[in-house]
């Protein structure tokens, strides 16, 4: 059964070994609840799961959030976990493209993509 965070900005699946995070929210630029959103996916780490974070809703964000990712990404590895996202819209690919995030994080272009790489 799915969760959602106390701020409505997060939906947590666990598929399997896998936990799939989809935002709710199509902007997310407030730097509070980055803060949170942030503290909430760390902790999901130090589960130990794999993540898939889900961005079919999202159209805009702040770089804020990126940083997260990136630490999210760093505290994963560091416990022998993965991170991938997926269903990334085109426009908001081409700024993360610009700033090298699928260098350190695969995209997907499909949820079961995603957890069927990080999964296995």
């Amino acid at each position: 059964m799915a969760r959602s965070s106390s701020h409505r900005m997060l939906c947590i699946e666990p598929v399997g070994e896998v936990s799939v995070v989809t935002f709710a929210q199509s902007e997310i630029l407030d730097l509070e609840l980055i803060r949170v959103v942030g503290d909430q996916l760390l902790g999901l780490a130090d589960e130990g799961r794999q993540i898939v974070l889900n961005f079919q809703h999202v159209t805009r964000l702040s770089t804020g959030l990126v940083g997260k990712v990136i630490a999210l990404q760093n505290r994963l590895k560091a416990l022998g976990g993965q991170l991938a996202l997926c269903e990334v819209t085109p426009d908001l690919r081409e700024a993360l493209e610009v700033l090298n995030l699928p260098r350190f994080v695969p995209i997907y272009a499909e949820e079961r993509e995603a957890i069927e790489k990080i999964g296995a």
